[in-house]
């Protein structure tokens, strides 16, 4: 999640947006840098790096236009999490990403509605098998879920209740609300398009 908040900065700020050769010094005696056999060696091992991903994405463009609606459709649906489950357990929790969060209990339960934010290009689904059992104070928690869990967005904020036999999962991400805006221009800062 780090990445996407650094992704965020550049892109407000212009940081890592030049292509290294902008920033690359000329090779004349004023600069005072002599280029050496490392250096050589890099530039040839980047060179056949751009090379390797120019013939795999042939065709970029097309590509954004043709996965275009499927991605908006996805990036909107990463915004919200509304889940209802149903299974035994008892458990409460409140978070305000996950470096802020409060929770106490343990579920298996069967789940169903919006799943919540991706983090990936996989679309996860809306319905399932739901195991958590955990306990969380601030940044620190213990969890056993086996794989299983939640799988909560690291800026996400939302609330949590399970009593009994019924439980509801509701939450929003601010970062895929952002996402899902400049998404709209094509740029991807939850890296989360197909």
């Amino acid at each position: 999640m780090t990445h996407k908040y650094l992704l965020i900065i550049a892109i407000f700020f212009g940081v890592g947006l030049l292509p290294k050769q902008a920033c690359a010094f000329d090779d004349d005696e004023s600069s005072g840098y002599e280029e050496s056999a490392d250096d050589t060696l890099y530039q040839d091992e980047e060179e056949e790096a751009v090379y390797e991903t120019e013939e795999e994405e042939s065709y970029p463009i097309l590509h954004a236009i043709v996965m275009y609606p499927p991605n908006r459709l996805f990036d909107l649906l990463d915004v919200v999490r509304l889940r209802a489950r149903v299974g035994p357990g008892i458990a409460a929790g409140v978070r305000v990403t996950t470096y802020a969060e409060a929770y106490l209990g343990s579920y298996m339960s069967i789940y169903a509605g919006l799943p919540g934010p991706r983090g990936r290009q996989l679309p996860k689904s809306p319905i399932g098998l739901e195991v958590n059992n955990a306990a969380a104070l601030g940044p620190f928690g213990v969890s056993a879920d086996f794989g299983m869990g939640p799988d909560y967005g690291e800026s996400e904020i939302g609330v949590s209740l399970h009593a009994v036999l019924v439980g509801v999962d509701a939450g929003f991400d601010p970062v895929e609300i952002l996402d899902f805006f400049t998404g709209i221009f094509f740029i991807d800062i939850a890296d989360d398009d197909f």
